[in-house]
């Protein structure tokens, strides 16, 4: 709901990797910032989750693929005002296949999109604002 845009996104599993296209953007008309910061960017991020199993002895949920599970893959826009139009834009994520090239079908890619919204530091550059933005899931392949 703060960013009104609907981004076109494609998980390809057997690259590791994912395509997010964030289209042309009025900040006026499709961005919500109700604290008013003055800066805002685009987080993207592309996650391993493994398959997990209860082990009996612990009664605890182990991954099954421990080596790359949790691995995440961000992917972040540049600063912007928060008064401006955004061209069009594509974010690509891509793991490195020989480090992460997981064996079998026992794990999820998991797509997710988010806004952070920054502050002017002490040099003038924009700083995260803690708390301040929003994320959600776009897809698991």
């Amino acid at each position: 709901s703060i960013l009104r845009i609907n981004p076109a996104w494609e998980i390809m599993r057997d690259t590791m990797e994912a395509r997010v296209e964030i289209p042309y953007m009025n900040t006026a008309l499709q961005l919500v910032n109700p604290m008013n910061y003055p800066y805002f960017r685009i987080i993207t991020s592309l996650g391993i989750v493994s398959d997990m199993f209860m082990d009996p002895e612990t009664n605890a949920y182990i991954p099954h693929n421990k080596e790359i599970n949790g691995a995440v893959y961000p992917q972040r826009t540049d600063w912007y005002s928060t008064n401006l139009v955004i061209d069009a834009q594509e974010l690509i994520l891509k793991f490195d296949i020989p480090k992460y090239k997981p064996v079998g079908d026992d794990f999820s890619l998991v797509l997710c999109i988010g806004v952070e919204f920054g502050k002017p530091g002490t040099d003038g550059q924009p700083l995260p604002v803690r708390h301040a933005g929003c994320a959600k899931v776009l897809g698991v392949g």
